[in-house]
C-alpha cells in the first residue's frame, strides 16, 4: 500500500535505522488506515539485548482516569516494575473526544489499558479491539462489559460483623453512609448490612443503618444517639472520631470497627484497606491478558473481587 520493502516498512514503524522523512510519512499514514498495531511484547523481547533505553524494553500501558486526582498512581507506578509495564496517565472527563483520545492511545503505541472510573458514554464510543482491557476498583458500568478487579466490600462488611458479634455484641449499627457522587460499593455495603441483619436476625437486635451522607457527622451523631448501638461499623474513620469528640471513650462505652483502615491507623479494629492487593491483582490479569494476546470486550466479563485482612487493633472490646 505504501510501495516500499519490507525492511524500509519495519525500520519506519519500529523508528529505527535511515528512512526518508516523506517515506515514512507515507508508512505510517498506510499502517494507520490498516489500524497496524505491533504484537509490542515480542518486539520488545526482541529488542531487549541491543536498547539502551529502558523504557523501549518496557510495555506501554494507560491508565484512563474520569477524576481529575487519581489515589491510586503511587500504588499502580510501585507494581509496574514487576510486569516490565511503564504508564501513561490519560484524563478522560465527561464529554471527553473519542477522535482526541483514540489518537492519543495510538500515537502512544498503547497494548493494555486500566479503566478507573470513565465515563459510561465515552466507553460505549470507543473501540477497545485493538487493546488489552480490565477495569479497576470501580464503576459497575465497566465492570458489566470488562474483565474487572475490585475490593469485595460486600464480604469485608460480614466479616466485621461477624467479628462484632464473636464479641458479644447485639446492638450493631452500621454507619456506611453515602458518598458525594453514589458509587456501586454503596449499594454492597447496604446490601451487605441487609445480608447480616436477616442472616443473623435470632442473635442481634435490627438497627436501620446510617445512610446519610459520609461527611454530614450532625446527621451521623443524631443517628448514633437515637439508636446507640453498642458496635459501631465505620465506613471512615472520622465517624470514630466524632464519637470520640462526644466524650465517648473507646471501646469502654461503645466499640468501633472500620471497614477502610489504612497503614498509619493501627488503633483500629477493622479490616485493612485492600488496594495494594487490589491493584497488583489487576495488574496481574492485564499482564495475561496481554501476553495471551486477549483483546477487546470479552464475551463473558469476569470480576475478581479482592477480601481485607482483619487487624484486630484496640477499638473493638467484648460486651
Amino acid at each position: 500500500m505504501a510501495g516500499v520493502g519490507k525492511s524500509t516498512a519495519a525500520r519506519a514503524l519500529s523508528n529505527k535505522g535511515l528512512v526518508a522523512k516523506e517515506t515514512r510519512d507515507r508508512i505510517l499514514d498506510a499502517a494507520k488506515k490498516l489500524n497496524y498495531k505491533p504484537n509490542v511484547v515480542f518486539s520488545i523481547m526482541a529488542s531487549h539485548r541491543s536498547s539502551s533505553d529502558n523504557k523501549a524494553n518496557l510495555i506501554p500501558i494507560a491508565l484512563l482516569h474520569g477524576e481529575k486526582e487519581v489515589n491510586i498512581e503511587n500504588k499502580l507506578m510501585a507494581g509496574l516494575d514487576k510486569f516490565g509495564f511503564y504508564l501513561e496517565k490519560i484524563y478522560v472527563p465527561e464529554n471527553y473526544s473519542k477522535v482526541k483520545l483514540e489518537n492519543q492511545l495510538y500515537d502512544l503505541g498503547i497494548v493494555g489499558i486500566i479503566l478507573y472510573s470513565v465515563d459510561l458514554a465515552l466507553l460505549e464510543q470507543i473501540d477497545f479491539s485493538s487493546y488489552s482491557v480490565i477495569s479497576l476498583h470501580r464503576g459497575e458500568e465497566a465492570e458489566q462489559k470488562f474483565n474487572s478487579v475490585r475490593p469485595d466490600r460486600f464480604n469485608d462488611v460480614m466479616k466485621a460483623w461477624k467479628k462484632a458479634m464473636d464479641f458479644g455484641h447485639k446492638r450493631i449499627g452500621a454507619a456506611i453512609g453515602r458518598q458525594y457522587i453514589s458509587s456501586y460499593d454503596d449499594g454492597l455495603r447496604y446490601g451487605a448490612v441487609c445480608e447480616c441483619q436477616e442472616l443473623w436476625k435470632d442473635r442481634i437486635e435490627i438497627i436501620p443503618p446510617y445512610l446519610g451522607p459520609v461527611n454530614d457527622l450532625r446527621q451521623y451523631l443524631k443517628w448514633y444517639f437515637k439508636y446507640k448501638p453498642t458496635c459501631v461499623i465505620g465506613f471512615q474513620v472520622h465517624f470514630y472520631w466524632a464519637l470520640r469528640d462526644m466524650n465517648l471513650k473507646i471501646p469502654e462505652d461503645i466499640s468501633f470497627i472500620t471497614l477502610v483502615r489504612t497503614i498509619t491507623d493501627d488503633i483500629f479494629s477493622g479490616l485493612d484497606n485492600s488496594d495494594d492487593e487490589t491493584i497488583m491483582t489487576c495488574l496481574s490479569q492485564l499482564d495475561q491478558l496481554i501476553r495471551n494476546r486477549t483483546r477487546g470486550l470479552p464475551e463473558f466479563p469476569v470480576s475478581i473481587y479482592v477480601s481485607s485482612n482483619w487487624h484486630r487493633g484496640t477499638t473493638l472490646g467484648r460486651v
